[in-house]
C-alpha cells in the first residue's frame, strides 16, 4: 500500500531512513504513488529539486534490489536501469547546484559501474563525485562533507582493491580518516572501517609480513569494523 497522502519530500526522506536500515521494501512503499521498482518514475508534475531527489531514491533502491536478488535472472538489466535513474539524478541536482546531494548520487553511480566490473568508469564518477564535494563546501555541514569524503573513500578503496592496487587504496582511505566523525552512522563506519581491514590485509600478505604489531594492527580493523556493523543493527 502506498503512503498517497505525503508530500514527494516526506516520501523520499522516509524512503532514505527505511533504505539506510536495509529495509528496502518498505521504501519502494514510500514512493509507490511516484515510482514502483522496474519503472520508470512519474516526474511530470514534479519541480525539478523534488524530479532528482525521487530519480536519486529509485535509482538507490533499484540497485540495492538488484544487489539482494543476485542470484536472480535480469539482475544486470535491473543495475542498468539503475544507472540510467542515477545519471539522471546527478544532472539534475547540479542544474539545481545541490552539490552535497550531487556528490552522494555520483558515488551511488560509482558503485553500480563497481557492481558491473567497470572500474574504470566507476574511479570516473568518484572523480566527479570529488568535484561535487568541493563545490559543495559553501553550502554543506562539516559533518555532512566528511560523510562525503568517507563515502568517496571507501568507495574508490574499494575498486583500487578489486583492481590489486591495494597500496594505493590504502593511502587514499588512510588519508580519509581526518573526517571520522562522532556523528557519522554507525553503518558509515563499519563499511569505512572493513574496507581498510581488506586493503591492509592484502598488503600485510604481498609482503609476507608475520610479525605479532602488523597483524594486530589488521585485526584491530576487523574488529572496529565489526563493532560498528553490530551498532547499526
Amino acid at each position: 500500500m502506498g503512503h498517497s497522502k505525503i508530500s514527494i519530500k516526506e516520501a523520499c526522506r522516509l524512503a532514505r531512513e527505511a533504505e539506510k536500515v536495509g529495509e528496502f521494501e518498505r521504501a519502494c512503499k514510500y514512493l509507490a504513488p511516484w515510482w514502483t521498482f522496474n519503472s520508470w518514475p512519474k516526474l511530470g508534475s514534479l519541480e525539478l529539486p523534488d524530479q532528482a531527489e525521487l530519480l536519486f531514491c529509485a535509482g538507490s533502491l533499484t540497485s540495492e534490489l538488484s544487489r539482494a536478488r543476485r542470484t536472480r535472472p535480469g539482475q544486470r538489466e535491473t543495475m542498468e536501469k539503475a544507472k540510467i535513474l542515477l545519471h539522471r539524478s546527478v544532472a539534475f541536482y547540479e542544474a539545481t547546484n545541490a552539490w552535497g546531494n550531487a556528490a552522494e548520487a555520483a558515488l551511488e553511480l560509482a558503485c553500480c559501474y563497481y557492481c558491473t566490473s567497470e572500474y574504470e568508469l566507476g574511479i570516473n564518477l568518484c572523480k566527479l563525485a570529488q568535484k561535487n564535494i568541493k563545490l559543495g563546501k559553501q553550502t554543506e555541514s562539516q559533518i555532512r562533507l566528511g560523510e562525503l569524503n568517507l563515502v568517496h573513500a571507501f568507495r574508490l578503496g574499494m575498486i583500487k582493491r578489486h583492481q590489486g592496487k591495494y597500496y594505493s587504496g590504502y593511502n587514499l582511505m588512510k588519508k580519509a580518516e581526518k573526517y571520522v566523525h562522532p556523528h557519522h552512522t554507525q553503518h558509515l563506519m563499519g563499511r569505512y572501517y572493513g574496507e581498510l581491514a581488506l586493503l591492509a590485509a592484502e598488503i600485510l600478505i604481498i609482503e609476507c609480513k608475520n610479525n605479532k604489531k602488523e597483524v594486530t594492527k589488521v585485526k584491530s580493523l576487523y574488529e572496529n569494523a565489526l563493532r560498528f556493523h553490530q551498532l547499526s543493527g
